[in-house]
């Protein structure tokens, strides 16, 4: 059963990677997401999770423009891969500075290796805890399709993953 379900997701996964490039490809109507209550539901939907991660929220009651189903994608896929190498806590920012907005999401797990940074974002590649190396691609490609950016930043303990949007 566990096997098939991961099989089942990953399919899933493969299957929104296509339904993204079709959507960046045609223009669709974006609304504005408030991500304070976008964030708050996601954070409720974790908060019960099997490690007893600790989470806490310093975010602005901010829109940024979009798919409200694409950004709680972002989130998600974010907060889950967080959760594997997390340790106590994952911490969620959302501010906006001069003409930019941020998103940036913390765990106090382990670092990344310098060399591997950048291609943590790249389809199929994944970490020693990671399952099909497709979640952050998938971020990824969102992300862009609103015209952000996305890294992956070490911290002197743990990894956060900051999203840029201008404004």
């Amino acid at each position: 059963d566990s096997e098939a379900e991961r099989m089942q997701k990953r399919v899933n996964n493969l299957l929104y990677l296509t339904k993204i490039k079709y959507m960046s490809k045609y223009k669709n109507e974006f609304k504005k997401i408030n991500m304070k209550d976008l964030a708050e539901k996601i954070i409720e939907s974790f908060a019960y999770n099997k490690k007893n991660i600790k989470f806490e929220m310093e975010i602005e009651n901010i829109k940024v423009t979009g798919d409200k189903e694409q950004w709680t994608v972002v989130f998600e896929n974010i907060i889950e891969n967080g959760l594997r190498y997390a340790k106590k806590i994952i911490i969620i920012k959302i501010f906006e500075e001069d003409k930019q907005q941020y998103i940036s999401i913390y765990n106090d797990g382990e670092k990344i290796p310098d060399d591997n940074l950048e291609n943590i974002f790249w389809a199929f590649n994944k970490g020693n805890e990671g399952n099909f190396g497709l979640g952050l691609d998938i971020v990824k490609r969102i992300v862009s399709m609103y015209n952000g950016r996305i890294k992956a930043q070490n911290e002197d303990i743990g990894v956060s993953f900051i999203i840029t949007i201008e404004k």
